[in-house]
């Protein structure tokens, strides 16, 4: 929203200039860039052309010149976007190049605007030992150090977010030895199916013992039919003779 924001009023300054045609309002994502159109006429070609900041073209002031070289930031960080361990301590480097008060903020919280502080319970320190740059340090930092923070030189804010996270463990290859009472030298394993071998002479063997077996239960089932219907034949046999020859000695009186 900070970003939004700059960028308007810095944009809409444009608009008061006479002679220059260009937009009124834009928007930007942050860390985007954007071109602006200014079309002015042929009469003003060597004119020096510059952005200017403010409500109204004639209050402003100039962030930039044709006259002048290109220059960074007034006020820069390496990366807004940081990430911290619990426990430990992160570096974040401010570079300015306007004057002013230097302080260092928690979004919606207090400022640390000495050497020293502490933000959240999370110690802050700030030294300056390189000219245009001070550089804060957070020591001890906590899950709840996480979120929104910024550098200040004089009006100027630049965001940065903190992540704070447990360091990932890292573990040593582990290494697996074999006990003395086992040979490390693989044994075959036998398997009980026949479907388990590779020896085709074995698979047929075993599918002949199989055709076999099953061979002599069927003979052996047929040789028991046919006994039992013999035994009864011959019992029925022998039960019609007995009948006979007792008919016959009857017929005999």
């Amino acid at each position: 929203m900070t970003v939004h924001l700059s960028f308007l009023l810095i944009l809409t300054g444009l608009t008061g200039v006479h002679c220059v045609t260009t937009v009124s309002k834009v928007s930007v994502k942050a860390g985007n860039s954007i071109t602006i159109p200014c079309r002015y006429g042929s009469e003003y070609m060597n004119n020096v052309k510059y952005l200017c900041k403010g409500s109204h073209w004639k209050f402003c002031s100039y962030a930039v010149k044709t006259n002048q070289p290109h220059n960074t930031p007034s006020l820069s960080v390496d990366h807004q976007d940081i990430t911290g361990f619990i426990g430990e301590s992160i570096n974040i480097s401010c570079y300015y190049r306007n004057s002013g008060e230097r302080r260092w903020c928690r979004l919606g919280m207090n400022c640390v605007t000495g050497s020293s502080g502490s933000i959240d319970g999370t110690s802050v320190t700030i030294s300056a030992t390189v000219p245009n740059v001070f550089t804060v340090t957070m020591s001890g930092l906590k899950a709840e150090s996480s979120g929104w923070y910024y550098c200040v030189k004089g009006e100027l804010q630049m965001p940065v977010h903190v992540t704070v996270t447990e360091r990932p463990t890292t573990c040593a290859p582990r290494t697996t030895e074999c006990p003395t009472n086992i040979s490390p030298t693989l044994e075959p394993v036998h398997q009980s199916s026949v479907f388990a071998s590779k020896d085709p002479s074995t698979v047929q063997q075993n599918s002949l013992s199989i055709h076999l077996k099953s061979f002599i239960i069927r003979l052996s089932l047929l040789t028991f039919i046919v006994i039992v219907g013999l035994f009864i034949w011959f019992m029925f046999n022998r039960y019609n003779g007995t009948k006979a020859d007792s008919t016959g000695f009857l017929c005999g009186y």
